[in-house]
């Protein structure tokens, strides 16, 4: 597997085309673009610590079932149950940008850079949140089962970056780079199979309520913090093809790759009956409770091995077309973007208006977001060159949806300041 990436990324980093397609995504990208596609200036410093991008897609909305009241966050299982739908899903993703420098010499363009990139991801079946704040009584005679489309995962790492790319084509565009990656955190939770039995028995001497209940689940969470643990690599690519003077294809992959992570792992498998505690008048029911909590324990004890697994980062993949219009200060932006989750991908679509005032030297971007958590997600991109050499960008969004779907939502904002000189 590493051969076969490592002759992947030489194959990248020979494939140098040329002419930069304006389509970006988010507040850093169009500095970036703007870089490229400007002969003047030589060198682009991203200032560091004040460039960062996020992306948060929940169904249902936070707003829903969290409240901050005078510095206080609170959660209410009973609105988080009555705002979802039969799963909930939240999904996150956070770019934070360390420095990003880039050089160009002559026909070439040369960066490298850090960055901390932040991913969660978690569906919960809502009948086990109704299970866990009003208990079982709803569902008594029934059998719950919840099986692995319940998870939680979340990873951390931070990445060193080299970029390439160089003009030599009139209708082709290649833009590569290679990320070095250090794993921060990587934790997660994965029901295999989890079920509740809660059965009645009012007609018989013994005790009417009877509970049964398995589960095989597994935890993990990595180890080791040392400087050469949980590493790993990917890569990001960009295609782009004039097709016609007015029309350019682009193809782009954000972040391909793995982590050889370090772990943990904690294997919960067990099974157990309650029908309540048999005592007399001369045991002590504290010890009798006592005996019980600890039988739970010893069934459903974890059995913890380490291990080391490959596990893909969440990568992000995007096609999409330009049209230029004859002015060629706007331009026409469709895009499709997928991406990858614990199952599957998650599909946005999205449609961008770039247009670009040449007496204020200022791009306004407005972009309307389609996929499952939203379909009224207008986002805002704003990007400003001040004074020839300095370069700011604002990204944010959802700026409809909490009025017209407050049931669900899909939320972008981000921001990026640059220099050239």
């Amino acid at each position: 597997m590493r051969i076969s990436l490592f002759i992947f990324i030489v194959l990248i980093f020979r494939c140098t085309f040329a002419q930069v397609s304006l389509n970006y995504s988010n507040s850093i990208e169009i500095i970036e673009k703007k870089f490229k596609s400007d002969t003047i200036s030589n060198n682009l410093l991203l200032l560091p610590l004040l460039s960062l991008n996020f992306e948060l897609n929940s169904n249902p909305a936070l707003s829903n079932f969290i409240n901050l009241k005078k510095n206080t966050i609170s959660i209410n299982l009973n609105d988080y149950y009555n705002s979802s739908k039969e799963f909930v899903n939240h999904i996150s993703r956070f770019n934070f940008l360390i420095f990003n420098f880039s050089k160009r010499k002559s026909d070439k363009i040369y960066s490298f850079g850090s960055e901390i990139v932040s991913f969660s991801e978690a569906t919960v079946d809502t009948r086990l949140i109704k299970l866990i704040n009003d208990g079982n009584y709803q569902y008594l005679n029934q059998n719950l089962s919840f099986g692995p489309e319940n998870f939680f995962r979340s990873q951390n790492y931070v990445s060193l970056f080299f970029g390439y790319s160089q003009n030599l084509m009139s209708n082709f565009y290649c833009s590569a780079k290679i990320n070095l990656i250090k794993g921060m955190y990587n934790t997660g939770l994965n029901i295999s199979e989890f079920n509740v039995l809660s059965e009645t028995g009012l007609d018989s001497n013994s005790n009417p309520y009877l509970i049964n209940f398995n589960t095989q689940s597994n935890y993990y969470n990595n180890r080791g913090q040392n400087l050469i643990s949980n590493l790993g690599i990917s890569v990001d690519l960009e295609i782009g093809y004039d097709f016609r003077p007015n029309l350019d294809f682009y193809l782009k992959v954000e972040d391909f790759g793995y982590i050889n992570w370090e772990e943990y792992n904690y294997r919960i498998d067990g099974d157990f009956e309650f029908s309540g505690v048999d005592f007399n008048l001369e045991e002590n029911l504290g010890l009798e409770f006592s005996n019980l909590v600890d039988s739970i324990f010893d069934e459903f004890s974890s059995t913890q091995f380490t291990t080391t697994k490959y596990r893909f980062n969440p990568y992000v993949f995007n096609f999409g077309a330009v049209y230029n219009f004859q002015n060629l200060n706007n331009n026409l932006n469709f895009d499709f973007e997928l991406q990858k989750l614990k199952t599957g991908f998650l599909v946005t679509y999205s449609l961008r208006y770039y247009k670009y005032f040449p007496a204020h030297n200022i791009v306004i971007t407005p972009t309307y977001r389609l996929n499952k958590f939203s379909y009224t997600n207008l986002s805002l991109l704003i990007y400003k060159r001040w004074q020839n050499n300095f370069l700011s960008s604002i990204y944010f969004g959802n700026l409809f949806s909490p009025v017209i779907n407050p049931q669900s939502n899909s939320t972008v904002l981000g921001c990026g300041f640059g220099i050239l000189f």
